[in-house]
């Protein structure tokens, strides 16, 4: 099953996957309201895997494709295209103003405190497959914990929280590459 969530008119709505588009919990955090459904999609669908893919990305391959992709694991993610370090990845949000310098600073220090090492891997979220076991669900849920304790930006909780428990997909460009394409968003 494809899905993804578009809020606040970030995304232009579409019509070809799976689209979430309401939430009275978070309704004035259009961020955070589409970020329920792409960290515990088990709680809004019955399937076996499910493929997230943000608002604005149009899939140039099928959802067999990426699943079989991500064989044996459970999921599958793909690498991030620039930085290969949650620490870098935290001071480029808090520079370009993704999050709060206190958030991301609390965040990256109890990272430090668990012995989290730097140049451990970035996932690009963007495209996330996940078959709906019960230690994935365990996993998504405790990744919504760390994104309503720290930074709403997930790249930098993912690998902490999914450690060693998914496959990086290939490093591929985040608007150039043969699996997918991805315009700038609408807003």
């Amino acid at each position: 099953m494809i899905y993804t969530a578009i809020f606040g008119e970030k995304d232009k709505l579409r019509d070809d996957v799976l689209r979430f588009d309401d939430s009275l919990k978070y309704k004035d955090n259009p961020r955070l309201a589409a970020k329920i459904y792409k960290v515990l999609p088990h709680l809004f669908m019955d399937t076996e895997w499910s493929v997230w893919i943000d608002g604005n990305i149009k899939l140039h391959v099928s959802e067999d494709r990426l699943i079989d992709m991500t064989k044996p694991y459970d999921v599958g993610v793909f690498r991030h295209w620039e930085r290969d370090c949650i620490y870098d990845e935290g001071e480029f949000c808090v520079k370009i103003g993704k999050d709060s310098r206190d958030v991301i600073a609390k965040q990256l220090s109890d990272y430090r405190q668990i012995g989290y090492p730097e140049k451990n891997g970035l996932a690009q979220c963007s495209i996330l497959v996940r078959k709906h076991t019960d230690e994935v669900k365990r996993l998504n849920e405790k990744w919504w914990s760390h994104i309503s304790r720290y930074s709403i930006r997930d790249q930098i909780s993912f690998p902490v929280v999914y450690d060693g428990n998914f496959k990086y997909l290939p490093k591929v460009h985040i608007r150039k590459n043969k699996y997918w394409s991805r315009p700038k968003h609408v807003k």
